[in-house]
């Protein structure tokens, strides 16, 4: 048994391609069916096992292989006999099993709490000289039952950066937890401590019998003790809340003497409020929810002569973040049409609020190739719903894609103002640009009255650039009574809004203006797209997700808000091999979920159709279909383009297709490009997808043989001379294995990151935005100083491509809903 290269069709493989990549193992066995050995011998089980075996499932689970391809062959493991009739043996794939008995390494315990209060990053103070230890040991392996055990010293005095793992002297440790349910707590039996004296624990797992696997240590957790201020209060939630939404917390302790207690998400707590009653204190707050997954909030007491209390704490995990209640893409491309464009994507959560508009017109090309987007002429466009989305009194947030003006335009000397919620008189909220001091800018009104004045008016740090894209997001916290904005993800700042009024005559959602002492003012000028509107506050993961495996998440991927649009996808299900070039219906890839964009691979001359990472794939080399036997050289590609007609029928009546090459992308802003992958050879530069400009490609994902790794690379212009920056995976490159790449340019965060199956393995800050591309999206070659190189070797499936910038959640999303089941 071999380990070899993927299987490229079925039900007969290109023997030419399918080398046979490393030993594995051998059996021996015997199954003559007719007699020929004396007598009938029955079918036989053959088992492949060993230590080569177990080294390579390893390796394909460490790699996070999608796949395990396995060759036989009826020849003695040094290579004699293959010839020799006897030897002949017929295998049964479909009764052929792989059996895996497999574990995971426990992970580094996380969420330590010493003495029950959640530890911090500096020394935790707790009332009490018997101490317990506890943290979470989490394993991805569910069903495993761990131990836990927790270490622990007296912080020497050269502090916690002097602790090696044998300096200083470990203390006697509490008896191991065993039967630990993973990504459970466990809690240890009391340690004794003294005052003056600082300590610090760590704690790891490790799994049952047989497998004994130990994980990592966590990180120290710091502690000390006072016993002579008041003790940690209890901290009782009132029931869980989502991100951004409001949760209650009361606060009590028994020690009468304390006046205030301190609060808040980190440690330690700034927020205050009194403490109230005889005998037993207590108070109770109302906060927002920081944060998607773990959340914990810390309190302590401050007794009458203003000593600090210890701190106490209370985690939980959040449920998962609450949708916008509505939305509204404005953007037209192909299956959205205008009625879609403007139709709220959220009906049943605030009501039916589609838009209606006033002179708006529709921009080609603006933010989509072959899309529109919603266009505002700085005088009388607006787009406006029917009837209020949010009450501005309650926590809200909106959030949208802004262009104000062209590239080079001065800034307006007026306000412009991209989204609002009308009352009677005034808006109550308004986002967008800020004359006078040229930047960003979300404020509100007090009232809806003659009288009103500006409140939370928060301002961005840099300044407002013409004709870039720019992603705003304005946000009210009732509970804190302060606004909020946010910058293409980034928080730009916060400040108090005070003097909020009630609203009762709430009308409209407004984009494109304000409304100010009965009058339309503050009209935009450019393109709006993707406005979004919450009942809650958004908070920072709203934009960048959260992983599934961050061990502070709630065991979800969450992308985020700030969803791009597919604008291409192949998987190769409806593609044609290439024998004759441009033969109507030959030599042709359809798009899989996006076909209304009519956008094709046009394939050249040798492109195979095989057997795919899952179906169907696209299997590329430099020859001429070699397992027919031709020795011709040829150059075997794919590009997106659309089919402008056929040709008349020749002499020999064949027609040829006529394509028209077509971009995909806007390489000069966000993209996304997402593909399958497998190599047959490793001895050469290749590249399995990019965009070409004139002269160079302006992104693509590669294999660099210098290095054995692969590769995302952008190009800064398209020119013979030009600057690249580019990202390699952390790990080599592997042959004959299907892999998940993904290369991403963001241009907001001006960032580009390169993912491998799943996960990020390297990213960069870019100096300069990459150039605009005006060629088709190339699949296995690319453009390189006028010159269409890098032949892709191997097979090619699930090609996908993105305006925008998917986060990490999304990547490792996409790539586990394309992974198949078990």
């Amino acid at each position: 048994m071999y380990l070899s290269y993927s299987i490229n069709s079925t039900p007969k493989a290109t023997w030419s391609a399918m080398g046979l990549r490393s030993f594995a193992a051998a059996a021996s066995g015997n199954a003559n069916e007719a007699g020929g050995c004396g007598k009938i011998q029955p079918d036989m089980t053959m088992n492949f096992t060993g230590s080569s075996v177990t080294q390579l499932v390893g390796n394909a689970a460490t790699g996070n292989w999608n796949t395990v391809t396995m060759g036989f062959t009826a020849r003695a493991s040094d290579g004699s006999g293959e010839s020799v009739q006897d030897r002949w043996k017929k295998f049964f794939p479909n009764k052929a099993k792989l059996v895996v008995d497999y574990d995971t390494k426990p992970g580094a315990p996380h969420s330590l709490q010493a003495a029950g209060v959640a530890c911090g990053s500096g020394v935790l103070t707790v009332g009490t000289l018997s101490p317990t230890l506890s943290a979470v040991f989490p394993d991805a392996d569910s069903g495993d039952s761990l131990t836990g055990r927790f270490e622990w010293i007296e912080v020497p005095s050269g502090g916690i950066g002097s602790v090696t793992d044998s300096y200083p002297g470990r203390k006697s440790p509490p008896p191991a937890r065993t039967g630990i349910t993973p990504n459970s707590r466990a809690t240890s039996s009391a340690v004794s401590i003294v005052k003056g004296s600082t300590y610090a624990f760590r704690a790891r797992g490790t799994d049952r019998a047989p497998y004994s696997l130990t994980g990592p240590w966590s990180g120290w957790c710091q502690f000390a003790a006072d016993t002579t201020v008041p003790p940690a209060p209890t901290v009782t939630p009132d029931g869980v809340a989502g991100p951004g939404q409001s949760m209650s917390f009361t606060f009590t302790t028994s020690t009468a003497d304390v006046t205030t207690f301190r609060y808040g998400w980190s440690n330690p707590p700034t927020l205050q409020v009194a403490a109230t009653g005889s005998g037993t204190k207590s108070a109770t707050v109302n906060v927002t929810v920081p944060g998607f997954g773990q959340n914990t909030l810390w309190v302590r007491g401050i007794d009458a002569t203003g000593n600090l209390g210890n701190v106490g704490s209370a985690t939980f995990t959040a449920p998962r973040p609450a949708p916008p209640v509505a939305r509204w893409g404005l953007e037209q491309y192909p299956g959205v049409d205008e009625v879609a464009a403007l139709a709220d994507q959220q009906p049943e959560l605030a009501g039916d609020t589609d838009l209606d508009t006033a002179d708006v017109a529709w921009a080609d090309d603006i933010r989509l190739i072959s899309g529109r987007t919603a266009d505002f002429d700085g005088d009388a466009s607006r787009a406006f719903t029917s009837a209020p989305v949010i009450d501005p009194t309650t926590s809200f947030a909106v959030a949208a894609w802004v262009k104000l003006g062209e590239a080079g335009d001065a800034l307006p000397t007026r306000n412009r103002v991209a989204v609002s919620q009308d009352g009677s008189r005034n808006s109550s909220f308004s986002l967008g640009f800020r004359a006078g001091v040229g930047k960003w800018n979300m404020w509100m009104h007090t009232d809806d009255t003659a009288s009103s004045a500006e409140t939370g008016s928060v301002v961005s740090d840099a300044p407002v650039v013409t004709g870039v894209w720019t992603h705003l997001a304005g946000v009210y916290d009732a509970a804190n009574k302060s606004t909020s904005l946010y910058v293409n993800g980034e928080l730009a700042g916060t400040t108090s809004a005070a003097g909020l009024q009630a609203w009762p005559d709430r009308q409209r959602i407004v984009i494109g203006g304000e409304l100010w002492q009965g009058n339309s003012v503050s009209p935009w000028s450019g393109q709006i797209a993707d406005v979004q509107v919450f009942d809650r506050v958004l908070v920072p993961h709203d934009f960048t997700g959260q992983l599934a495996s961050d061990p502070m998440s709630g065991g979800f991927n969450e992308p985020g808000i700030l969803t791009p649009i597919e604008v291409g996808d192949w998987n190769f299900e409806r593609a044609t091999p290439c024998y004759l070039m441009d033969l109507r219906d030959t030599c042709e890839a359809a798009a899989d979920t996006t076909e209304e964009w009519g956008r094709w691979l046009a394939l050249t001359r040798g492109s195979a159709i095989g057997t795919g990472r899952s179906g169907a794939g696209l299997w590329l080399d430099d020859e001429y279909f070699p397992e027919d036997g031709f020795t011709e050289s040829t150059v075997e590609y794919g590009r997106s383009a659309v089919k402008s007609g056929t040709t008349p029928p020749d002499d020999d009546g064949l027609e040829f297709t006529q394509w028209q090459d077509e971009p995909v992308l806007r390489t000069d802003q966000s993209f996304t490009m997402s593909v399958w992958a497998t190599l047959e050879r490793l001895d050469a530069n290749q590249t399995v997808v990019s965009q070409r400009g004139a002269h160079q490609s302006a992104g693509w994902l590669t294999y660099d043989s210098e290095i054995g790794k692969w590769m995302f690379v952008v190009t800064d212009e398209d020119a013979l001379t030009t600057s690249l920056e580019g990202l390699r995976s952390s790990s080599p490159a592997e042959a004959g294995v299907w892999t998940h790449l993904v290369g991403v340019y963001d241009a907001e965060r001006k960032q580009i990151r390169l993912y491998v199956n799943g996960a990020l393995h390297d990213s960069k800050d870019l100096s300069f935005t990459p150039m605009a591309s005006s060629g088709p999206l190339m699949v296995g070659r690319t453009l390189w100083n006028d010159e269409i190189t890098d032949q892709w070797d191997g097979g090619i499936d699930d090609v996908a491509v993105f305006q925008g910038a998917l986060t990490d959640a999304a990547v490792s999303q996409l790539h586990d809903s394309q992974v198949a089941p078990g």
